[in-house]
């Protein structure tokens, strides 16, 4: 198994994880799944998973306003049960979260960039 990867992530999961990708039709789509699989798949203490949440981090640094309104909506049909106004709440949270992440940056290094 690859290193970092839980140990009850299987081929199987990985197939399944790939066809929710390939079903995803905009980027705010592909980000909550994105997200939602390197929460299972990896252990969150080890460099791979920390790399997993920075990346995470990168995709909502780069949303737009429009993709974050989407996830939030997403979201809620997920489970979030969220009203209007912790909605806007939560679109409100994640705007400040996404000026955070531009402010501070990610170092290419966390990234596993060369």
């Amino acid at each position: 198994m690859e290193k970092g990867v839980t140990k009850h992530w299987t081929p199987k999961q990985e197939e399944l994880w790939g066809r929710f990708l390939a079903g995803c039709h905009t980027f705010a789509q592909r980000a909550l799944v994105m997200t939602f699989r390197d929460l299972i798949k990896y252990d969150g203490r080890t460099r791979e998973g920390k790399r997993a949440w920075d990346k995470a981090r990168l995709r909502l640094a780069v949303a737009t306003d429009e993709d974050i309104a989407e996830m939030v909506a997403l979201e809620s049909r997920l489970g979030g049960n969220y009203d209007d106004e912790t909605a806007m709440e939560r679109i409100k949270e994640l705007q400040e979260l996404r000026a955070k992440v531009l402010q501070q940056g990610i170092p290419k290094e966390k990234l596993g960039c060369q």
